[in-house]
């Protein structure tokens, strides 16, 4: 039995519910943290039915002073920092908002840790993104960085800060570098989960034709409750190390789409459309990873990967729809 709190900053979205929910299994005390009450959507925390179980703080994590009041407040053991725009696309929008809500934050918790007490344990969200093209070579904790977009830059930002804090200060902070990984409690703004939908609904009869971009893109997508077990996972070990968390394995945007289609017994291309305007600027073709060492230090391996991914994503997205809870 657990007695350790723990703070999840971006507790409503997709990986902080899932996070959440895994932390209360294993006898947490789980608080929340989510932006103005009066913004926020607390629907995937109503889907796992632990809405009930979370205490949620509504503060602003560009404001240090209330960033510090609620870490001392809660006195957790650990932080998970789950905050920030999630969309790479929705970052050439709104790069400012985006750089913010990564690094700004960032900076204010880490310095009202380092400030309240080094005992507490820090986990970042970093992401894939931040290698940019590796020219299909898979990424390793040791490769360079050169993200190409605006996401990618700022998440870069994010895990250098939480490194030289870890550095300097003798904290425990760590980033696991995710790459993509999906749910059900995705949003449609995510190609994945609006492919689900697409899907669902022609073989419901509707007779609509839905667009994507490049689906030529390779990416290594995963499931996302396999991933928050390795954040926690990172933050239960001896030493704080950063570990790329993906699941070793890649496939096209087209693959994808296909499992997905071909699990509601439907051929894709009978219902696609190629849209070049949702074509993204730099975008690099193929980007793979290896999770070895992942493998070897957190005793941590995806226990879904390739169209298994698809496939679920497909499942769940139509019991959740079937339940009213979309």
């Amino acid at each position: 039995m657990s007695n350790k709190i723990a703070l999840i900053l971006g507790v409503t979205g997709q990986d902080g519910a899932l996070l959440a929910k895994l932390l209360l299994e294993k006898s947490y005390t789980v608080i929340g943290q989510s932006r103005s009450s009066d913004n926020v959507n607390l629907g995937n925390l109503q889907r796992l039915n632990i809405l009930n179980k979370i205490d949620i703080k509504y503060i602003s994590l560009l404001d240090k002073v209330e960033v510090e009041s609620l870490i001392r407040e809660v006195s957790p053991n650990e932080v998970y920092n789950l905050s920030g725009q999630s969309s790479v696309g929705q970052s050439y929008i709104a790069p400012l908002e985006t750089a913010q809500s990564h690094v700004s934050s960032t900076l204010n918790v880490l310095e009202a840790i380092r400030k309240i007490s080094n005992a507490i344990r820090l986990f970042n969200a970093g992401s894939g993104e931040c290698f940019g093209d590796v020219k299909g070579i898979p990424a390793t904790e040791n490769s360079a960085f050169c993200p190409v977009s605006p996401y990618g830059v700022s998440k870069a930002a994010s895990f250098w800060y939480t490194s030289v804090y870890r550095d300097s200060y003798s904290m425990y902070a760590c980033t696991g570098i995710f790459f993509n990984h999906e749910s059900a409690l995705r949003t449609e703004r995510f190609v994945t989960k609006k492919i689900a939908i697409a899907a669902y609904n022609i073989s419901c009869g509707s007779e609509e034709k839905f667009s994507l971009g490049n689906i030529n893109v390779i990416r290594d997508w995963g499931w996302a409750p396999d991933y928050v077990e390795a954040a926690w996972k990172m933050l239960n070990r001896q030493t704080p190390e950063d570990f790329i968390i993906a699941t070793g394995v890649s496939q096209s945007l087209h693959a994808f789409a296909k499992a997905i289609f071909l699990e509601a017994g439907l051929e894709l291309d009978q219902y696609l459309n190629i849209d070049h305007s949702l074509f993204r600027a730099n975008e690099p073709h193929k980007i793979t990873a290896d999770i070895s060492k992942a493998k070897e230090l957190l005793s941590w391996e995806p226990k879904f990967f390739g169209t298994e991914v698809a496939k679920k994503l497909y499942i769940d997205t139509v019991r959740a729809t079937k339940k009213g809870n979309l």
